[in-house]
């Protein structure tokens, strides 16, 4: 049974963005960007984020669900066992490493 998670986490927010301090777009094909507002995914990260609420890399809380085998890589967009709850630092570490 999976620990419970010792921190949370919220997105913080201070005043404006300014065009340059906005955050990059982490998706490498747009088209992919009007899944996750869509009722299927929020419902399916919800369930999942509820069952597995641990980082899979160490036992912090999880805040993103991210995709193993990214989509654009030919990664299943709803198939559970390519789905991992990760903290923002793990999946800063895995977003950078896909990225070089």
């Amino acid at each position: 049974m999976p620990k419970m998670p010792s921190k949370t986490y919220r997105v913080k927010s201070y005043g404006k963005q300014t065009k340059h301090d906005k955050p990059k777009n982490w998706l490498k094909d747009q088209s992919h960007k009007a899944i996750y507002s869509t009722a299927r995914w929020i419902k399916l990260r919800k369930a999942y984020m509820q069952r597995n609420p641990v980082c899979e890399m160490c036992d912090k809380g999880a805040y993103f669900l991210d995709h193993i085998i990214p989509i654009s890589q030919g990664g299943d967009i709803w198939n559970e066992d390519n789905l991992q709850g990760l903290c923002p630092s793990c999946n800063g570490r895995k977003t950078k490493k896909q990225q070089s």
